[in-house]
């Protein structure tokens, strides 16, 4: 599932679009188990995913490393934005669905 996940450092700042869902949630259990301490996780209040400049601005200010995103059905746009934003600031995508493994 996370095969990138094994090249990361335990201190590399990783962010978890959707960390209140299903799967979000798990991702994060599971790292925090593997002892990643940068997770960084926001409602979707504050980073609306739906907005291609809240990303770009988020992805600039917070510099992630890698991110992870899973969502359980395609919403049109959201990959992409996050995309556009991650290789800008060279964030590696780390798993996003199924078809990606």
């Amino acid at each position: 599932m996370l095969n990138t996940y094994s090249r990361m450092k335990q201190s590399d700042k990783i962010y978890i679009a959707g960390h209140s869902g299903l799967v979000g949630t798990a991702l994060v259990r599971l790292l925090k188990a593997r002892t990643f301490t940068n997770l960084i996780t926001r409602p979707r209040a504050e980073v609306d995913l739906r907005d291609e400049r809240v990303v770009r601005d988020f992805f600039a200010d917070e510099r992630p490393v890698g991110f992870l995103h899973r969502q359980p059905a395609p919403l049109p746009g959201h990959e992409l934005r996050i995309a556009r934003a991650a290789k800008k600031e060279n964030a590696k995508h780390l798993f996003a669905d199924e078809t990606e493994r």
